[in-house]
């Protein structure tokens, strides 16, 4: 039953946290936010992604070794994959850095 419950409150905690965001981006100016974001040199977005991609895969093999180290055997996209998961929860919740 609790279990149940848990899984019901999981697949709305997402929903929960988009209405966050609408409500966040509605009660600031819109237009003000698209506007900045037009903004943005393209240029810039590319040196971005150039540099965090590499980086996100380089983190990534760090955590493969530490893994090896302790005879944990994960995959390098599995553990890509929940080293992003966490990389975002951490970001959206307090004492992240």
């Amino acid at each position: 039953m609790a279990k149940n419950l848990l899984n019901k409150v999981k697949l709305f905690l997402p929903f929960i946290g988009l209405i966050i965001l609408a409500y966040i981006i509605y009660s600031l100016d819109v237009h003000k936010i698209i506007s900045a974001f037009l903004s943005i040199d393209p240029i810039f977005i590319v040196y971005a992604l150039l540099i965090t991609v590499p980086l996100l895969l380089l983190r990534n093999a760090i955590w493969q070794i530490i893994l090896k180290e302790q005879h944990i055997t994960v995959g390098f996209f599995c553990s890509l994959k929940i080293y992003l998961i966490g990389g975002f929860y951490g970001s959206i919740t307090p004492g992240y850095y």
